[in-house]
């Protein structure tokens, strides 16, 4: 995997050129100070933000003014050979095309890195990404 500014340029450019993209999406890219150091991704769509209404308000991330960041993923480039991806999409969201667009982008992100396999680390939606060829034996993930 190639590692910081490449990397981040390289996800950016994913992200950015996705039907999904709008410029005032939160986009965050960082790397980790940790060591092995690794790369973090957090995309939102922010333009669904609210401000906390509804029942699963209190498990999605918030931004700087408490909105809640209710649709979008997480991805973390561990080591050469594992990411962990994340989809958020809020109830009142489902059903819209937002997950399907979200993982495929995911997806996309890890092959142009030349990541050979996901794992999800979220409580996902088993027959959704079953349709994504995801495999749920312990933690589901798929071969790309």
């Amino acid at each position: 995997m190639q590692r910081g500014n490449k990397t981040i340029e390289l996800v950016r450019s994913c992200v950015e050129k996705s039907k999904l993209y709008m410029a005032d999406d939160r986009l965050e890219i960082r790397q980790t100070p940790s060591t092995p150091p690794q790369i973090a991704v957090h995309y939102y769509l922010t333009r669904f933000s609210d401000y906390g209404e509804g029942t699963d308000a209190g498990t999605f991330p918030r931004d700087n003014d408490c909105r809640v960041l209710v649709t979008g993923f997480e991805l973390l480039f561990a080591s050469r050979d594992q990411i962990y991806g994340c989809i958020n999409v809020h109830p009142s969201h489902r059903g819209e095309g937002y997950g399907r667009q979200l993982t495929e982008l995911m997806e996309d992100i890890a092959r142009s890195l030349e990541f050979r396999s996901i794992t999800l680390v979220n409580q996902p939606n088993e027959p959704f990404f079953e349709n994504f060829g995801y495999q749920f034996n312990r933690m589901p993930h798929k071969k790309l």
